[in-house]
């Protein structure tokens, strides 16, 4: 549509663009669709239909804001987990065509990085292009990333995975550098005294960034995102992804852990693993549910004699109150609860992996199945976890009972300085 067009690249031109306020940026982009990704209004996203800039599909904008002021706009061109897969000459063009735009946009030569960057790019064979354009009002960084992998012959091609454009202002040009390297690490020495406590009890962990994952199954990418930005460190989910090998149905766990370990060592942060189920746990948890089953003359669960084990199938089969009460226990409530306070009073956020269906949610954009979200604080007098998920606005800070979180648990990390 020209006139999502045209009032995009009017943002982006705009003289007064690095003072607006989210008042006035909300004024000037009412065209646009974009929407607040939380309630402290400190990013908004647009994913409006036919949105270009210029000559370049552009498949959602963020806008990032700080001191109430606009800090960053990021345009994703591609990414493989809203668009899908394109082959290798699609990228290229599009690729193309995004430079060019910006070329002209900027009206200032581009600077190439022409190594592969340090740290966790070094875990993937094709390094990122990044080119960037540091112009009079704003600096200008595009990024585009492939991998290499190999089909059941052995043979290596490239898989495209993202053209990225991030917008910060001249101010910001000593903070411009390829996505993956640390930005900032002023959280990592402070992170205790972020912590809050209430009169209540309340122990919360606040100002974690929100990010949207839509509708890919990006919540281990999304997730790991929100914890790298409140670390103050430059990763996106699309980067993140990459490294996890997502797909736009969800992460591979063992994968995704390869890749959060990959990432944590890169910025000198270390991946602690709390929970994590195994074979033998599922086969405790079937047990203990086969149990309760026989109990309340319920049909139990078999499982099958050959092959993979399946989690989601297994677990579509549970009834709920069953599946509940065969994982009430004190004894891992207490050790969960444990883990829980250890870190949050540390002010580490943990990565929770959960399976969805067991416990009524008010609002739930999937189905019952894995999913990877916050604990981002508790309450001990009233056993009350509160955790959050990157679905966006009104998934900031929810809570649940201690016993049911522990049941639903399927995984709990954090990252910490090493």
């Amino acid at each position: 549509m020209a006139h999502t067009s045209e009032a995009l690249e009017a943002l982006i031109t705009a003289a007064d663009l690095w003072a607006l306020d989210t008042e006035a940026f909300a004024r000037k982009v009412a065209a646009l669709s974009f929407y607040w990704l939380s309630e402290d209004k400190s990013a908004a996203r647009s994913q409006a239909p036919g949105l270009t800039l210029r000559e370049a599909p552009v498949v959602e904008v963020q806008a990032r804001f700080a001191d109430n002021t606009l800090a960053e706009l990021v345009l994703s061109f591609y990414n493989r987990g809203d668009v899908g897969q394109i082959d290798r000459a699609e990228f290229e063009r599009q690729y193309e065509t995004c430079s060019n735009v910006i070329a002209r946009l900027a009206a200032v030569e581009g600077r190439s990085w022409l190594r592969p960057p340090a740290g966790a790019r070094q875990s993937l064979r094709v390094a990122p292009r990044i080119v960037v354009w540091t112009a009079a009002q704003s600096v200008y960084r595009l990024e585009a990333a492939a991998s290499e992998i190999k089909d059941a012959t052995g043979k290596a091609t490239l898989r495209p995975e993202y053209i990225t454009l991030s917008i910060k202002p001249p101010a910001g040009v000593s903070r411009v550098a390829p996505v993956g390297m640390p930005s900032g690490r002023a959280g990592l020495v402070a992170l205790r005294q972020r912590v809050k406590r209430m009169p209540n009890g309340d122990v919360l962990l606040e100002d974690i960034p929100m990010v949207d994952q839509g509708q890919k199954g990006y919540c281990a990418a999304a997730t790991a995102e929100r914890v790298m930005r409140y670390y103050g460190l430059d990763f996106d989910q699309h980067a993140i992804a990459q490294h996890a090998n997502t797909s736009a149905q969800g992460t591979d766990s063992q994968a995704f852990d390869e890749a959060l370990s990959a990432i944590a060592r890169a910025v000198s942060l270390r991946l602690c693993t709390l929970e994590k189920l195994k074979i033998p746990g599922i086969l405790r948890q079937v047990k203990s549910y086969n149990r309760e089953a026989q109990r309340r003359r319920a049909p139990e669960i078999l499982l099958p004699t050959a092959g993979v084990l399946n989690m989601n199938d297994i677990y579509s089969q549970m009834d709920k109150e069953i599946f509940l009460r065969s994982r009430a226990g004190a004894g891992e409530e207490t050790r969960f609860m444990r883990n829980v306070q250890d870190k949050i009073n540390s002010g580490y956020p943990l990565f929770w992996g959960v399976t969805l269906g067991f416990v009524d949610e008010e609002v739930l954009p999937q189905g019952s199945r894995g999913h990877m979200r916050l604990i981002i604080g508790y309450n001990a007098r009233t056993g009350t976890i509160f955790y959050s998920d990157s679905w966006g606005a009104g998934h900031e800070k929810k809570r649940m009972s201690q016993a049911e979180a522990c049941a639903i648990t399927t995984g709990l990390f954090s990252m910490e300085p090493g």
